[in-house]
């Protein structure tokens, strides 16, 4: 009933075990840690027409907004390629990443490659709860750089990228016909300021709220308490 979709900072901020005893939605966690904006909306994409959710909370790392093509979140949507047979635009990204992907994936197993090392990754670690697929952060050292409060790179302008604008245009369709409520969220990284806060990122802040504020989506973006 209750879907999270995101990056790590969503993984390990949201627990689906705590939202499910408190709020009573069946939850579960599809955050990922190096997932980002292109991974949850392929994700968003390829969700049945028939299914039975009412909430999906969909993590906002600002920074995807702006990094496009050069994230390093964006070579994870490798691990959607199965869903590639039924999504154009998926094709489209995994073709930018690799343009001789539709080769390799003559070997059926091809497809199921990143996956896989992703899944055996995760149960190496431990660090999954089955039931709910959470990410407790356990026992990790802050760094003594990650202290600070204040922003690094402050002094620059960060704007939305093309690809991302055009993402969100594509996105539009399904926002207009879900049949569930989607909630943006951001969690914070270390002790910084929420990102949405940061006046680096106000440009890019103000094209997520001048989008989503067309829709019916519930926007906790900037909410840090």
């Amino acid at each position: 009933e209750l879907l999270i979709l995101g990056s790590s900072t969503i993984a390990r901020a949201l627990n689906p075990e705590i939202i499910q005893k408190k709020l009573g939605y069946k939850s579960y966690s599809l955050a990922k840690d190096g997932t980002g904006l292109f991974y949850s909306t392929s994700i968003l994409r390829n969700i049945p027409k028939n299914n039975k959710l009412k909430f999906v909370i969909l993590g906002i790392d600002v920074i995807h907004f702006s990094t496009g093509f050069e994230s390093n979140s964006f070579k994870q949507i490798r691990l959607l390629l199965p869903y590639s047979k039924f999504d154009a635009e998926l094709r489209n990204y995994l073709n930018i990443l690799d343009k001789n992907i539709y080769f390799k994936n003559f070997f059926y197993t091809y497809e199921y490659k990143d996956l896989f090392k992703s899944k055996i990754k995760d149960l190496l670690a431990g660090k999954r709860n089955s039931e709910f697929n959470f990410s407790p952060l356990i026992g990790s050292k802050i760094k003594k750089e990650f202290t600070k409060s204040e922003n690094f790179s402050f002094n620059i302008d960060y704007k939305t990228a093309k690809e991302v604008k055009d993402l969100l245009i594509n996105l539009k369709p399904i926002l207009n016909d879900q049949n569930f409520k989607i909630i943006l969220v951001t969690a914070p990284q270390y002790n910084r300021e929420l990102s949405t806060h940061q006046k680096r990122f106000k440009s890019v802040v103000n094209d997520i709220n001048n989008f989503f504020n067309q829709f019916n989506v519930c926007n906790l973006s900037q909410f840090d308490d």
